[in-house]
């Protein structure tokens, strides 16, 4: 295997592991919360994070894509560009810091909640402690040391579920989650500079900076449009329908999402660095992204047809009775989320090909069908928003796999064949899971045991149909599992 091939085996590796671990104590510790503390709660808190969002987008440039991705000729010019990558980011970060502080009441004016102006303005000073961490971050991420990266994702989650956690049962309410999530990022900037060794230096060029720039101005606004896309149903749920609605939509989209956010995540951070070693070579590439997109299908299609299946169940097990209303959000947007999780294997061919204008005519065709879709529902409450958020994914992720399909000099059968096979597999035990679901309905049983059960009879389903109908991918799925786990990477 050469040295990128085990570089990119061992991040898939570490940035699995760490995206696992990291989630599953943030999950336990929302577990938690989410019996501690109101749904309003956490919907001022989606308030100020969602404005984040998108206020962010107007810094971010692509540097670090542009970083990762740039041929340089000597030692000397990389340390250059890096170091003003690092200097660019933090100006733009420094200049929203101060225009989103003094904007704060305008903002709270859209979401018609006063409350919300001193959460966002504690939450901004994370553009700071993001903009101070981007330096080692490109540095581990160029050299795909995912093992570091991983590593620092535990540790901040860990941070953030302890901080948080007993902040609430303090009764600090709101600010336990403002407390955890800043203390959370400060603790990764620290990490990011004790294990890469990078320190900022007084080195600057103009040259480099519109070198970079130029690679990045695409994916700037392709970012820009997919934020604000992505942050539009929260900002009409939480201007139209109040704190408490959104508290249920985020949480809801969050639980659905998880699976996607899980594997796009995980695909995009390893598989772009390697992509950006293979531009030479389209035949590898089509391998690459082959493997990438029947391992990703036999992942996410089970769990999000599972997510479906048991909504009402997983629910009540992880956030209580109280958040019932998130059901149907949970099943909506778990189609949201299995697509999505699909579509994030086109991404980085687009981006190391140096096509990233692709993903910003993708992104306008998404949002131009987002926006009307959103405004014809949006009269139905979390329901209707929920499901037009839908269809645009699925027209985005179409478009995504014709240019791919093309680009890569290849076929469709060859490109969706793994991902029909696995489809098959999982509805096979959506359809088991939904028979078997209303039989133990008349038993009565404790509902996070009738969790367990269906659960463990879903993976057993699951497994054995596709041992049947997609027995060489599935297999190829293990033989790549056994690799990623066998210690020494």
């Amino acid at each position: 295997m050469t040295s990128t091939g085990v570089k990119v085996r061992s991040g898939i590796k570490w940035i699995g592991l760490a995206q696992g671990v990291a989630r599953g104590i943030q999950f336990l510790s929302t577990m938690v919360l989410a019996r501690l503390l109101s749904p309003e709660m956490f919907g001022l808190v989606a308030m100020a994070n969602v404005s984040i969002t998108v206020i962010a987008t107007l810094r971010n440039v692509g540097l670090a894509d542009a970083y990762v991705q740039r041929e340089a000729s000597s030692d000397a010019e990389l340390r250059l560009a890096g170091q003003t990558s690092f200097y660019l980011a933090f100006a733009a970060n420094a200049l929203l810091f101060v225009v989103a502080s003094w904007g704060a009441p305008l903002i709270a004016d859209f979401f018609r909640s006063v409350e919300v102006v001193p959460l966002l303005r504690v939450l901004l000073l994370g553009l700071i402690l993001d903009a101070i961490g981007t330096g080692p971050a490109m540095i581990l991420r160029r050299q795909l040391d995912f093992r570091a990266l991983g590593l620092g994702r535990i540790a901040a989650s860990s941070v953030y579920s302890g901080v948080a956690v007993s902040f609430a049962l303090a009764g600090h309410g709101v600010w336990s989650l403002v407390y955890g999530q800043l203390t959370s990022q400060l603790v990764r900037v620290v990490w990011l500079y004790a294990v890469s060794g990078w320190r900022p230096k007084l080195e600057f060029s103009t040259s480099i900076a519109r070198q970079l720039f130029g690679f990045g101005k695409y994916l700037w606004a392709f970012g820009m449009l997919s934020a604000v896309g992505g942050a539009l149903d929260r900002m009409l749920v939480g201007r139209a329908l109040g704190s408490a609605a959104l508290g249920v939509y985020h949480m809801g989209s969050n639980l659905a999402n998880l699976p996607s956010t899980q594997i796009s995540e995980l695909v995009n951070r390893v598989t772009f660095p390697a992509y950006a070693r293979m531009q030479g070579n389209p035949a590898q590439m089509l391998g690459a992204f082959r493997k990438a997109l029947s391992h990703v299908a036999i992942v996410s299609l089970p769990l999000a047809f599972g997510i479906l299946a048991v909504a009402v169940e997983l629910i009540g097990t992880v956030y209580g009775d109280k958040w019932a209303a998130a059901v149907p959000v949970v099943q909506i947007l778990g189609f949201y989320g299995m697509t999505l999780s699909i579509s994030s294997v086109s991404g980085p061919v687009f981006t190391a090909t140096g096509r990233t204008h692709v993903l910003l005519y993708t992104s306008i065709v998404h949002h131009a069908v987002l926006l009307p879709l959103l405004l014809l529902l949006s009269p139905y409450g979390v329901v209707g928003i929920a499901w037009a958020v839908v269809v645009p994914v699925v027209v985005s992720a179409i478009i995504a796999f014709v240019l791919v399909v093309r680009y890569l000099d290849t076929n469709f059968r060859v490109v969706l064949e793994p991902v029909l096979r696995s489809g098959l597999a999982a509805l096979i035990m959506y359809g088991v899971l939904y028979a078997a679901r209303h039989s133990l309905q008349s038993f009565d049983l404790w509902v996070p045991l009738q969790l367990g059960l269906l659960s463990a009879l879903g993976a057993i389903v699951y497994v054995l149909a596709s041992l049947v109908v997609n027995r060489v991918e599935f297999r190829a799925f293990l033989t790549t599992a056994k690799q990623l786990l066998r210690p020494g990477d």
